[in-house]
């Protein structure tokens, strides 16, 4: 049993998920989750969707093993005054020493920050959870990050060491390409590299430069993009997206519900995993993430609430994220900062803190996604250090930072 730490006050953040089923209460892809450029020899085919307790479809190729990110000593373009073809957000790492050992699941975590192209425009918001919006994997082993901007770009692993993300120019401008209409925070990537976007009452999606935009609102839709997902407050529907959107209530059932509840259910999002179905949802205060059948009967429920549990990761603050990783299921949780994990039958393992992972004193998770080899990608942001010789009018706001981890395979 762990030590129980100080956590956070919880509030509802209305801010929609893209996941797999590695469980974060910020969102493991999903959109989902829900997540190509110069070429290199990392990149991956892509993958078919896997049942539960596998990961995501897309996957991409595991880097050259890297040097311990403690050993890095890459400094913030902010830092150095120089326009660097790759640089790190002006963001305090803590590095060397200063890194506490994690494991998870029996296997040590290492986290690193990448650097990230300087060719675009720094993701830096006032706002702290829009500095970066999401994350997903593109089928040959892309990052497809949605901006602060609410742009989309298509990052690609450089080869060699340190972890480097470079911008694909053959995608949109210089790897920056603008959606139609005004896009909810939440980004995912189909089976054949389709990229989705949701919007109000609208759905894009973008192959081969060209958009198809669906007259129907969804929160997430099948790797296979033949059906969608949306919700409201305790219900759920099915839409079939080849019959002009055709929205059907899809039952679930195995929640607290009459008697047994003062509330029903919140649904905080629900996509489809491999033949089951995942649900996140509050009831009664306390949130838990839920793998159901096809049929909509609950096999079972991640999570307790604090009255039921002393462990920190098993009582979730807001499940962003869930996805497949550490032999079972991981939930990133934004709230506590906790990545939390669940093995393949709903046994609680163990939790590490995000922000410890992180080397970070605060930060915002987004999304997670899981690679080949081990390696899995965390989209985050933090508030930036004041740079040297600031303007007296500088004022800091959050930015967006990309983070490769190796150990949750």
């Amino acid at each position: 049993m762990s030590t129980r730490r100080p956590r956070p006050s919880m509030f509802m953040t209305f801010v929609p998920a893209v996941l797999g089923l590695c469980l974060a209460a910020a969102g493991c892809g999903g959109g989902g989750a829900a997540t190509s450029a110069p070429q290199t020899g990392e990149e991956a085919k892509a993958g078919e969707p896997k049942a539960a307790g596998e990961s995501k479809a897309a996957e991409a190729a595991a880097p050259a093993p890297a040097a311990d990110a403690a050993k890095a000593e890459e400094k913030p373009a902010a830092v150095t005054g120089k326009k660097e073809k790759f640089a790190l957000p002006n963001v305090e790492i803590a590095t060397g020493e200063e890194r506490e050992k994690l494991t998870l699941a029996g296997k040590e975590l290492v986290a690193e920050a990448c650097l990230l192209d300087t060719s675009a425009p720094e993701l830096r918001h006032e706002w702290f959870s829009q500095a970066i919006r999401s994350m997903a994997l593109a089928p040959d082993g892309a990052l497809i990050v949605l901006d602060h901007e609410k742009k989309v770009r298509r990052y690609v692993v450089q080869p060699g060491e340190p972890c480097k993300l470079g911008l694909d120019p053959a995608f949109g401008k210089g790897g920056v390409l603008a959606f139609p209409g005004e896009l909810d925070d939440a980004i995912e990537v189909l089976a054949d590299g389709t990229i989705v976007g949701f919007e109000f009452q609208k759905t894009h999606k973008y192959k081969d430069g060209k958009f198809e935009t669906l007259d129907c609102s969804l929160k997430s839709i099948d790797p296979n993009g033949k059906r969608g997902w949306k919700s409201f407050a305790e219900e759920i529907e099915s839409v079939d997206l080849a019959a002009e959107c055709k929205a059907t209530p899809w039952a679930y059932t195995g929640w607290p519900t009459g008697k047994e509840s003062k509330d029903k259910p919140s649904i905080q999002f629900v996509r489809s995993w491999g033949k089951d179905v995942v649900v996140a949802a509050s009831v009664d205060s306390t949130h838990y993430v839920a793998i159901h059948g096809a049929d909509g009967k609950k096999k079972f429920t991640l999570g307790k609430s604090s009255k039921d549990t002393k462990e920190d990761g098993e009582n979730i603050c807001w499940a962003r994220d869930a996805d497949a990783c550490a032999g079972g299921l991981c939930v990133v949780d934004s709230n506590c900062r906790d990545l939390a994990v669940w093995d393949t039958k709903g046994k609680y393992v163990g939790v590490v803190d995000i922000n410890t992972l992180l080397g970070l004193n605060y930060s915002w998770p987004v999304d997670l996604v899981m690679a080949k080899g081990g390696v899995a990608y965390m989209a985050a942001s933090h508030k930036e250090k004041v740079p040297e010789n600031a303007p007296k009018d500088f004022e800091a706001k959050s930015v967006g930072l990309i983070f490769r981890i190796k150990g949750l395979n």
